[in-house]
């Protein structure tokens, strides 16, 4: 009984340090939906098995509730956020490891010349 109820409270700990990694607001705040949830699941479970209080069970399933809602919340955030992110135009020099934009004269001026990066002194061809 104090193992299922220690269970539930490491997840209201677990999921908002999930939600710190993954990163935005919404899901943060759609975290903190889900450690209430489970601190209330938690509490009620003591109160039920622990203290034979039998109406504590419906503090339970609302606690239980609140935790399938606010980890719908979370997913939904989690994957707004990652569509936003894949959405962003990228420049195809980024993704090649290139720099975003590099001016002409500069690009002109080291065509002749490599630079020699271990002796530390540039090389002329």
């Amino acid at each position: 009984m104090l193992a299922f109820s220690a269970i539930i409270l490491t997840l209201a700990i677990a999921v908002p340090q999930f939600a710190q990694l993954v990163g935005g607001p919404i899901a943060f705040r759609s975290s903190l939906v889900v450690a209430t949830g489970a601190s209330l699941s938690s509490f009620a479970n003591v109160l039920e098995d622990g203290l034979k209080m039998e109406w504590a069970f419906f503090g339970f399933v609302l606690g239980t509730a609140i935790i399938l809602l606010g980890l719908l919340a979370l997913t939904i955030a989690v994957v707004a956020r990652e569509r936003q992110r894949r959405r962003r135009p990228r420049h195809a020099g980024n993704m090649a490891g290139g720099s975003r934009c590099r001016p002409r004269a500069h690009a002109q001026a080291s065509a002749g010349r490599s630079h020699n990066v271990l002796a530390g002194r540039e090389a002329t061809r």
